[in-house]
């Protein structure tokens, strides 16, 4: 839930209502500033009133109808009914109700659905509020890595660390030598100390180089180490226009120390670049390659080119260690993809080209994401063992979706859930909640069509982002998770281009790709109501070509 490598990245933590009407109030000023638009703030009242719908937090704090009506006031009074929400929707009362409803479900094994749920809800809520979302992982691995006798107790320990009240850290830095002229205003203009307090020994550095340590609060660790870098920041950029010099005054690592618990880590003094988004282990990709290249070349000039800026931007952003700058290079790769999409704006041009990608893409995320789990949790043996039981001759994820879906091998997940997979109630759930749709394919339908609307209101927030970087030199306090999720997404594009550019000599274009994806789509998802799923509706679902 917390990272860009989660089961499917749109459904990471962004928001949940409340964080939805402190967005929509902040954007609202922007606007009347004039440095956004105002269909922006549509947007995001179709994502509040949607959030507001299916909210099960406020569910069961209010009656049905009375969350009807208030949806139905946002949509005649819209900015004056998002400031009334607001003042009833208050922050922390939201956010004991969501406690309240953790605590209600975490008693009992079966509401895993409304468990998970009410996680998603708390987190984006502690991370929208300022904490870490790797300081959020690391506390509950501490908390829970080890089996415990009262997991109620502990879970209560772990939700009171999110308080919401500062703590005093301490933030210790290694200096390079040519730092040594400034220790006297780096000491009074900051409060920055260069006196061993015994903790210097605890971070490795040169002989020249040398250590200071300033106090600042923080939610969490990894707070603290901010407030303290955005500080010294401030110097070291006016250092950087004086001297016109480009080196570091400060190593990449320091050492926070929590001045209560005395827990210390050392952790990066600033994001540099997007996390790396791995492969499948132990493949080389070498015959994925050649058939790309290969097959690439013998296209168009113009598309050949189109494809080379598009790989260009993708590796410059890699390469970057400045998050601006790398989101810009991964959001113009979709508008190089959008290039040829009508006269619409960019933003529209956008969306309506990359959308039927990712819908396209849908399930095989969903089934690629179980047997990746499968696969990381399940020993090799174990793993062929179930395979070799699925009749079908197929590729791997197709076979794990036959497993989940005909009625044929319903003895063989029962025993899979009660031996293999015993340990593994997650797994167990994502299996569960896709068996459950089984007989019932427009419920297949419904999922991609909420998965879409979801990723198209993520793909405005990212086009805001973008605008702030480009246009004022802004940089959203969340740009590393949001860059994370627009680099999924252009890695879905780029996978869909060159696979079908390459294989399919029919297709000659960018422009072709899109129409046979937008097409593809129409009829993956036309299933026939309240009809159970077949294997040729599986083998529909991971179809990669409309012409066949």
């Amino acid at each position: 839930m917390l990272f860009h490598y989660s089961d499917d990245v749109v459904r990471a933590p962004v928001h949940n209502t409340q964080t939805l009407i402190n967005e929509y109030l902040s954007i609202e000023k922007e606007v009347k500033k004039g440095k956004v638009k105002q269909y922006q703030l549509d947007v995001i009242m179709s994502e509040l009133k949607e959030s507001l719908l299916a909210d099960k937090i406020l569910k069961e704090k209010y009656k049905a109808c009375v969350i009807d009506d208030i949806v139905n006031e946002l949509a005649h009074k819209k900015g004056s009914a998002v400031h009334y929400l607001s003042s009833i929707v208050a922050k922390m009362d939201y956010y004991n109700a969501c406690i309240d409803y953790i605590r209600k479900h975490i008693v009992d094994a079966s509401h895993k659905n409304e468990i998970e749920y009410g996680l998603r809800v708390w987190i984006s809520f502690v991370v929208w509020y300022g904490y870490s979302p790797e300081y959020i992982y690391r506390y509950l691995r501490s908390c829970f890595s080890e089996k415990v006798d009262n997991p109620i107790g502990k879970l209560e320990e772990f939700l009171n660390r999110f308080d919401f009240k500062s703590r005093k850290y301490k933030v210790y830095f290694v200096f390079y030598a040519r730092a040594k002229e400034y220790t006297g205003l780096l000491n009074k203009r900051l409060n920055i100390s260069f006196e061993d307090d015994g903790n210097f020994y605890k971070l490795k550095k040169n002989r020249e180089a040398f250590v200071g340590v300033v106090e600042k609060d923080g939610f969490d660790s990894y707070g603290a180490i901010q407030h303290a870098h955005s500080a010294l920041n401030i110097f070291m950029r006016f250092y950087r226009a004086f001297t016109n010099r480009k080196e570091e005054l400060i190593g990449k690592c320091a050492l926070v120390i929590d001045c209560k618990t005395l827990e210390d880590l050392i952790l990066p003094v600033e994001t540099l670049g997007y996390k790396n988004i791995e492969s499948i282990p132990g493949m080389s990709f070498a015959k994925e390659i050649d058939i790309v290249v290969l097959g690439c070349q013998g296209k168009r000039e113009e598309t050949y080119e189109q494809l080379n800026k598009i790989i260009d931007l993708h590796n410059a952003a890699l390469k970057q260690q400045d998050l601006n700058d790398a989101f810009v290079n991964l959001w113009s790769i979709l508008e190089v993809v959008s290039t040829n999409v009508g006269e619409q704006s960019k933003i529209d041009s956008v969306v309506k080209s990359i959308i039927p990608i990712l819908q396209s893409d849908y399930y095989t995320v969903v089934f690629e994401s179980i047997e990746n789990d499968l696969k990381n949790n399940l020993s090799t043996k174990e793993y062929n063992k179930i395979l070799m039981e699925i009749n079908e001759t197929s590729s791997d994820m197709e076979k794990i979706a036959c497993l989940i879906f005909l009625d044929k091998y319903e003895k063989l997940r029962e025993e899979i859930f009660r031996t293999v997979l015993s340990e593994y109630p997650n797994i167990r759930n994502k299996i569960y909640k896709l068996y459950l749709k089984k007989d019932n394919k427009s419920s297949l339908k419904v999922d991609a069509e909420k998965y879409i609307k979801r990723v198209s209101w993520h793909i405005y927030r990212l086009y805001r982002v973008r605008n702030a970087i480009v246009h004022a030199g802004e940089s959203h306090r969340r740009i590393q998770v949001l860059g994370e999720h627009l680099h999924i997404y252009v890695d879905s594009i780029i996978m869909e281009l060159m696979f079908k550019l390459a294989t399919e000599e029919r297709l000659n274009s960018i422009e072709d790709v899109l129409i046979d994806t937008e097409l593809l789509v129409k009829r993956k998802y036309d299933f026939a109501d309240g009809e159970s799923v077949e294997y040729s509706d599986i083998e529909k679902m991971l179809e990669h070509f409309f012409i066949k």
